[in-house]
């Protein structure tokens, strides 16, 4: 998981190169020499050592997996380099050498277990590395439900054509016009699932603050049922933890805010004052 590696034995001439993916500066793809085909894949070393590799049968799948590799190796030298843990970018486990990070944490990161061809856990683990940057989430929390849908807020007029996500601790959705609707909804923070309709696959998603969400998926009536199964459990799984939250959104400043009632908790501004802001 840290290592390009390449051998060749011909006519008795022995050819091996040994790349360090942390040593990648430029990865490309390219032409064969000739510009005829499109079937290289060009590496260029942080010492400036460029790496020409023609021939490749599977040219862009193994860009991917190299490109992707490359990747995860940064991240876990940025993790073992930084003090914060950033969201999305974290592994469980590293070596105390910075230089050689865990081979079995990488393994495990990308899905590789033994159990599944290595091109299904790299597809897989790319679509959670995908939907874990989107929505902000850690390593912790992978896909595992997605379905069309459309977004609605009860009592407006507002809508939204996207996707339902389903991670083990969070429901997310997003738009498929950019920039128009991202939502990331802790399941501890949901207060009512009701089921509004079997025949348009309709739920309503009710939160502590009395937001109520419409979600209409889309798709065949088996692919929706099944969605809803799969929230269900998950949801089961936080019920504990759900009929805790009104007894700590009781010690919360901010309810007093939300629920426009007079703040009567707080630090020192409240005791000495607050500095009125020069215009």
């Amino acid at each position: 998981m840290n290592y390009l590696c390449f051998y060749s034995f011909i006519f008795g001439s022995e050819t091996k190169i040994v790349i360090q993916l942390k040593e990648v500066e430029d990865l490309q793809k390219d032409t064969s020499k000739r510009g005829v085909f499109a079937d290289s894949i060009k590496i260029v070393t942080k010492d400036k050592v460029e790496h020409f590799f023609s021939n490749l049968f599977t040219r862009d799948e193994t860009f991917d997996l190299l490109d992707h590799l490359t990747n995860l190796c940064m991240q876990r030298l940025l993790r073992i380099a930084s003090t914060d843990r950033a969201p999305g970018l974290a592994f469980e486990e590293t070596t105390d050498d910075p230089d050689t990070p865990n081979a079995s944490a990488a393994a495990r990161s990308l899905g590789f277990t033994g159990t599944k061809p290595l091109k299904e856990a790299f597809e897989e683990q790319k679509k959670n590395t995908t939907f874990q940057t989107v929505f902000s989430l850690p390593t912790s929390e992978p896909l595992t439900d997605e379905i069309f849908a459309i977004c609605s807020v009860s009592g407006t007029t507002a809508t939204f054509h996207g996707k339902i996500y389903l991670s083990p601790t969070f429901l997310c959705f997003l738009s498929s016009t950019k920039y128009q609707c991202k939502l990331v909804l802790h399941f501890h923070s949901v207060k009512r699932v009701e089921r509004i309709s079997t025949q348009t696959s309709t739920i309503a998603i009710t939160v502590w603050h009395g937001l109520k969400l419409l979600f209409q998926m889309v798709g065949d009536k088996q692919g929706c049922d099944a969605f809803c199964v799969s929230l269900k459990e998950k949801l089961n799984r936080h019920v504990p933890f759900m009929r805790e939250m009104k007894g700590f959104l009781a010690e919360c400043v901010s309810e007093d805010v939300v629920n426009e009632r007079e703040v009567t908790r707080g630090g020192l501004g409240l005791k000495y004052g607050y500095v009125e802001l020069k215009r």
